[in-house]
């Protein structure tokens, strides 16, 4: 990261041991992360963005596997997006029917019931069915990130949330999640539409949506935005994560 008139800043980075992929069953992962006691982090985090990096609480990370490149980061360019038919038919049912508040991206206990049954429903295997209020806190915000919640009522009844962090040039769409019971709703989809239109009102760029994950069924659905542009080989290239790639070292 290098400001005019100042100093590039070094970042420290640190490499995970090997641990069981959250994604692919089989499959060995291994994470990068920058030292939790750097110094700037969301400056540093608006451009680390820009490198295929997420934020996940506290941490920045970006997958460094050895043996397997599936992850990689998406954004949309969200003056060239075009909606498929299913996504404006989302849109069209439900955008004049939620009333969607801006909040801090703090503890709720509402938001915290239907983030467990989210979860209970969509991951029960995984470990963030068990989450307890504080890992939940820690999970959705940092001290140093510009980050909101983006409650979605219906009639009065919260029926999702999306937690987004702010950056320089676009929203970065941290996690979604929404009532099962009204999964036949397409909140999902309707979330990130709205937050394409959310980075039009705030004059913002892009709309980064973080990992798609080839064989990952819980991941395909943000192959379905386009145009699209994914971070390989080091570079933001348009429609290109069904073409080869290499690890960039």
């Amino acid at each position: 990261m290098n400001q005019q008139g100042s100093q590039p800043q070094r970042v420290m980075l640190y490499l995970s041991g090997d641990h069981p992929c959250s994604y692919l069953d089989a499959h060995i992962a291994r994470t990068l992360f920058v030292d939790p006691n750097q110094a700037h982090r969301q400056a540093l985090y608006n451009e680390l963005i820009h490198q295929g990096f997420r934020r996940s609480g506290e941490m920045i990370y970006r997958p460094d596997c050895t043996s397997c490149q599936e992850c990689i980061s998406l954004r949309l360019d969200v003056d060239q997006f075009k909606p498929r038919r299913t996504q404006q038919r989302a849109w069209k049912r439900l955008k004049d029917n939620l009333q969607i508040v801006e909040q801090p991206a703090e503890y709720n206990p509402d938001h915290f019931t239907l983030f467990k049954q989210y979860v209970i429903h969509r991951h029960q295997e995984g470990e963030m069915a068990d989450m307890t209020e504080i890992e939940y806190q820690n999970f959705i915000s940092s001290q140093w990130s510009d980050s909101r919640i983006f409650a979605f009522h219906q009639k009065d009844e919260l029926v999702a949330i999306a937690v987004t962090d702010l950056l320089r040039d676009g929203l970065s769409a941290v996690y979604t999640f929404f009532d099962p019971n009204l999964e036949f709703l397409s909140l999902g989809t309707f979330s990130l539409l709205w937050q394409i239109e959310e980075c039009k009102r705030r004059n913002l760029p892009w709309l980064y949506l973080g990992y798609w994950i080839k064989g990952c069924k819980k991941m395909a659905y943000k192959n379905q935005f386009h145009p699209h542009e994914a971070f390989i080989d080091g570079l933001w290239v348009k429609n290109s994560i069904n073409k080869p790639h290499q690890k960039i070292i």
